[in-house]
């Protein structure tokens, strides 16, 4: 949590534009958001995949199926590539879908329809907010997956 709460001040500082930028909805920065957050997140996610996926650095230890995914091909992916498919998948429609939520969240804060609480300002309710936002992250995996292992969910969505 600590790592992404970092990319987060580092994300506000080195990638948002200004507040005045985004009072305004603009091809510019939105595309530009999309890609940093595309970049940003094929380097994450790639440094994983080359380490554990192509490499094979840690071979089958921690590895819950001792399969691997490039071997095994399937009708329920995509041109059969389970790789292919998520990429298609998370550049495809979750990316998009993310930056979505971003944009209008940025939108609303520049625009003073939500305010900015600072620290400085707030200091307990934001260390509360801090303490209490994996908790949720949790909570919403847990449920969310344990959802998707209920018979009638599980056959359309997780097997």
């Amino acid at each position: 949590n600590v790592l992404f709460a970092l990319s987060a001040v580092a994300w506000w500082h080195f990638v948002l534009p200004d507040a005045e930028v985004m009072k305004t909805l603009s091809v510019g920065w939105i595309l530009r958001l999309f890609l940093v957050n595309c970049a940003a997140l094929l380097v994450f996610f790639g440094v994983f995949e080359l380490r554990l996926y192509i490499l094979r650095a840690q071979g089958n230890r921690f590895k819950y199926n001792g399969k691997w995914p490039s071997e095994q091909k399937s009708q329920a992916f995509f041109f059969e590539n389970q790789n292919l498919d998520n990429m298609l998948r998370t550049f495809g429609t979750g990316m998009p879908i993310w930056t979505a939520i971003e944009v209008a969240l940025l939108y609303a804060y520049a625009n003073g329809y939500v305010p900015w609480l600072t620290v400085a300002e707030h200091p307990v309710y934001l260390f509360c907010l801090a303490l209490v936002v994996p908790i949720i992250h949790e909570t919403h995996f847990f449920l969310l997956h344990r959802a998707i292992h209920w018979p009638p969910l599980y056959k359309w969505v997780h097997s």
